[in-house]
């Protein structure tokens, strides 16, 4: 789950991330310098391109990696940024997560719940305007119990 390798006076360690994006997810940590690295499940100011397997697993490694001592996030695919856009990240996440629970409570359909949880908050974001409504689709389908594996 952990592993630290000292080389040269530098220390970085490597924490897995549970299967968020793939199953081999790890996060990078540079005490030193105060950085995380993480090729894809950290995005800076953009919005993941899907949630597989399921928002649960992205809301897990993105805790994973908040509650490291940082303030570099650095990516693979994206910019660079600050601890504070790895929190933004994960309150997407949560936000997304929230409100797809709180529409099927409320017994809206999918299509209700994609109309009004617009998540203006996170318009500013890479994606936003072509993934949001894919992504309460997919929290909606596994919430529903009939996502695919």
């Amino acid at each position: 789950d952990r592993h630290t390798v000292t080389l040269g006076g530098k220390t970085v360690t490597m924490t897995y991330l549970g299967a968020a994006h793939a199953d081999d997810s790890s996060v990078l940590h540079f005490p030193a310098e105060r950085a995380v690295f993480s090729a894809d499940i950290l995005q800076v100011r953009r919005l993941p391109g899907g949630l597989a397997p399921t928002v649960g697993a992205w809301i897990d490694a993105l805790r994973i990696i908040n509650a490291i001592d940082f303030d570099h996030a650095l990516t693979g695919h994206a910019l660079a940024g600050t601890k504070k856009d790895a929190a933004d990240l994960l309150r997407y996440l949560e936000d997304i997560s929230s409100g797809v629970a709180s529409g099927i409570g409320a017994g809206r359909s999918l299509a209700e719940i994609q109309k009004t949880l617009t998540l203006d908050a996170y318009k500013g974001f890479e994606r936003w305007d072509t993934t949001r409504e894919a992504h309460i689709a997919t929290v909606y389908a596994t919430f529903k119990g009939t996502r695919p594996r």
